[in-house]
């Protein structure tokens, strides 16, 4: 869901890295729309199954994604829940894209301060996605989701973007359902804007809040 350039997301993700203090792999999962929902998923999860594999248990993983990433790196979980395999200690979402029926109300209130997402483009997207595939099915439109039993979330997002609703809605339904959930809103940001990593101090700011909120959890110093 971002023209950024390829270069951009990796070298965000590796700052990203730095500032949580642990290793990170980043999975190569089939895109859409030649391989619909759940490919994605399926593919997430065996990377998941492999790190277990590795020796590494659960306690000392957490998921961590950017607008589909985001979706994905909840979804995981809660299929990983689904199957009663170990769940990993935390999961942090980057302006999350999970409504796939549109009906956010930022898509509007903030439609004239997103440069980079509108109604247009998540609909597009959402039909690439799903093919066949149901709008309300709760792995791939978390917000249908039953959440309890969930690690620990971490949610941050931009106050000027359009999907920000997707946000606050998954941190209010996360923290009904019992689990420790905190949103961070960025005003004046837009949608994955922590792309802009070394380049603003916004997105400077915001890495570094989620470094230090997961190296809690993962037991890092």
């Amino acid at each position: 869901m971002s023209p950024t350039r390829p270069t951009d997301i990796v070298r965000w993700r590796r700052i990203f890295a730095k500032a949580t203090g642990a290793r990170v792999l980043l999975p190569e999962y089939r895109l859409a729309p030649e391989h619909p929902f759940p490919s994605q998923l399926d593919d997430a999860v065996r990377a998941y199954q492999w790190i277990l594999g590795q020796g590494l248990g659960a306690d000392r993983i957490a998921t961590a994604g950017d607008s589909a990433g985001g979706n994905l790196a909840i979804s995981t979980v809660l299929k990983l829940r689904e199957s009663g395999q170990p769940l990993p200690t935390a999961i942090v979402g980057f302006s999350p894209w999970l409504d796939m029926e549109h009906l956010g109300k930022t898509l509007e209130t903030n439609a004239e301060t997103d440069a980079l997402v509108s109604r247009e483009v998540v609909e597009m997207m959402s039909t690439m996605l799903l093919g066949e595939g149901s709008p309300t099915d709760p792995l791939a439109n978390p917000l249908h989701a039953d959440l309890a039993g969930l690690p620990p979330l971490l949610v941050i997002a931009g106050g000027s973007e359009t999907l920000l609703n997707d946000s606050e809605r998954l941190a209010d339904r996360a923290v009904a359902a019992g689990v420790e959930a905190e949103l961070s809103t960025y005003s004046g940001q837009q949608h994955v804007f922590t792309f802009m990593a070394g380049r603003a101090a916004e997105a400077d700011t915001a890495i570094a809040e989620a470094g230090a909120w997961l190296r809690t959890r993962l037991g890092l110093s």
